[in-house]
């Protein structure tokens, strides 16, 4: 058993590395760090934690102008929980930036021939939010080191799952 500490300290120099890449500011802020799980589990969720923050970073947290225009600090902020319940290891990783962008989820879904124009316009947000994890799925517009390189989410919940786990998407938008 090892601290989940070890899995994120890793962290802050991949926020420090994407901040200058995409010019966005960015803080972390962790609780839950002493929380004991596998050395092998840990192990195993490494790559996935660092492509949720990367897409919480690239996707989610806006620019500092856009921040600026919408009322919040020019520095956007991600919050990572670990937390014992019930037997498990909850974390989370929740930023405050914009939140699920659904009409480019629309958009991008008819693209890659996800859905029809039909099927996409009565699709819930929960369902939108499941598009997410299609394999190769992307809302990037351009190809970056950070994006649209058809790594997506599906390779985080196929990870996870393998280990027993579970992923979840919520919005607040």
């Amino acid at each position: 058993m090892q601290e989940l500490n070890v899995l994120f300290q890793k962290l802050p120099r991949t926020l420090r590395n994407l901040s200058a890449s995409t010019g966005k500011k960015v803080e972390m802020h962790v609780t839950g760090e002493s929380v004991e799980l596998d050395r092998l589990l840990i192990e195993g969720l490494s790559e996935s934690f660092i492509h949720i923050v990367r897409n919480a970073v690239d996707h989610g947290i806006e620019s500092p102008s856009e921040r600026k225009k919408a009322g919040k600090d020019e520095t956007g902020r991600i919050d990572i929980n670990a937390r014992l319940q019930g037997g498990n290891v909850i974390i989370s990783i929740k930023d405050d930036g914009a939140g699920l962008n659904f009409e480019r989820i629309k958009k991008k879904a008819l693209e890659h021939g996800l859905a029809t124009a039909g099927q996409i316009d009565v699709y819930t947000e929960s369902e939108l939010r499941e598009l997410i994890f299609a394999p190769g799925f992307s809302t990037a517009e351009q190809i970056t080191s950070t994006s649209g390189r058809g790594v997506g989410m599906d390779v985080v919940r196929t990870a996870i799952k393998k280990m027993g786990g579970s992923v979840d998407i919520e919005s607040g938008s």
